[in-house]
């Protein structure tokens, strides 16, 4: 493009801008009357020069840039870096040969379950699982819940804990319920404020042993807490 249609149109946007700030006429009347073609170019030189400063003192810096990432990052929702293995498998903390999985179905089976010939795992018994409120009698049917979620723990703070704690808290039976495989599944990562058990006899203790186990970790932020005593309230009347 031409430099003289450059100037012109750089003119046009100066003149728009000086107009705004100290008015219209004022600006008109200094342009289009019989001011020297120097002076002008010289107020558009400093103008644009004024405006280039402005533009520049108001960008961000790249360290502003990266001080936004974490909350861009809570915005969109969690916390990336999830990882079941830093939370460790199933442990035998008694030496008894049997891992908290078994443990848990011996435990929570209302008839002595049948064990297999070494004694270290189950194989058969009898369980109530409280989020359907069905009876089950094959362990393979069956999950162990994390009544707290540990991804929904790691994203709300116990990705700063070490690797002792995540494991001790994987293995917390406090936070173990012998559930049906599917509905295991299907609550994944959330909390109650995102799944209930489709069993309504079972919410309100499920949402009390959540909100008690998840406050025992120091898990629950404000408003999640609020929300998960109004919840309680709504489910326990």
């Amino acid at each position: 493009m031409p430099i003289y249609f450059l100037k012109r149109r750089l003119k046009t946007l100066v003149i728009s801008a000086l107009s705004t700030a100290v008015g219209y006429g004022v600006v008109t009347e200094f342009f289009f009357s019989d001011t020297p073609q120097e002076t002008i170019e010289s107020v558009i030189n400093t103008t644009t020069k004024t405006v280039v400063d402005q533009v520049k003192a108001q960008a961000p810096s790249v360290g502003d840039i990266g001080r936004l990432i974490p909350d861009i990052g809570q915005i969109t929702g969690g916390i990336s870096g999830y990882d079941r293995k830093e939370f460790g498998s199933w442990i035998d903390v008694d030496g008894d040969c049997q891992n908290t999985r078994h443990e848990v179905l011996i435990m929570q089976s209302s008839v002595s379950p049948r064990l297999s010939n070494n004694g270290c795992s189950v194989t058969s018994g009898q369980w109530n699982d409280p989020y359907s409120g069905k009876r089950f009698s094959d362990p393979t049917k069956l999950d162990i819940d994390h009544v707290v979620p540990l991804k929904w723990a790691y994203e709300s703070g116990a990705v700063q804990w070490p690797a002792a704690k995540k494991r001790a808290f994987a293995n917390d039976f406090n936070n173990l319920l012998a559930v049906s495989s599917s509905l295991n599944r299907q609550k994944g990562a959330d909390s109650p404020l995102d799944w209930m058990p489709p069993n309504p006899a079972y919410r309100c203790d499920y949402v009390i042993r959540f909100y008690k186990i998840a406050r025992q970790y120091d898990l629950l932020d404000p408003q999640t807490a609020i929300d998960l005593r109004e919840m309680r309230t709504r489910e326990c009347h």
